[in-house]
């Protein structure tokens, strides 16, 4: 009724299992699913919610999409193996760690849209620039491989 009567324009939940999700559907067309989705926040690549977002055209929205700051921190047990990685990838897309750690949501299939928090410029471009690049599928997998620790199957 609220979106009949042009008072909201689309809805969407966040952090909701795919059960949850279904529960809602019933009574409400999801349009978005806000996710903490990002190359150290993997659990929606197998937990079933961007399957869901998939399956019902629901665009996944990550919040954190640059890890919430750990990357500033090297306590992250596999933030090593993430930084040598994206940096090398980095080097050979010609852009920064930042944009290749965006880029590595951004070619998901399920068009994971990051929200990226910040009214600073230079993170706005960065952002723009880092949707203009699409990780070919080996790179995509390496950097999963670095986020992990082992070999993806």
């Amino acid at each position: 009724v609220l979106q009949q009567q042009g008072k909201v324009l689309a809805f969407g939940v966040s952090n909701f299992m795919p059960h949850q999700a279904e529960v809602l559907r019933q009574w409400v067309p999801l349009s978005y699913h806000q996710l903490e989705i990002s190359v150290i926040a993997q659990a929606p690549f197998t937990n079933g919610q961007l399957d869901h977002c998939l399956q019902h055209k629901i665009v996944p929205m990550a919040w954190a999409p640059l890890g919430g700051g750990v990357f500033t921190d090297d306590l992250h047990p596999h933030f090593r193996s993430i930084t040598q990685t994206a940096t090398e990838l980095a080097e050979q897309y010609g852009v920064g760690i930042n944009e290749v750690l965006l880029a590595f949501l951004n070619s998901h299939p399920s068009g994971i849209l990051p929200v990226i928090g910040t009214t600073r410029i230079d993170r706005l471009a960065s952002a723009r620039k880092a949707a203009n690049i699409k990780l070919r599928r080996e790179d995509w997998f390496l950097l999963r491989k670095a986020a992990l620790g082992e070999d993806v199957a």
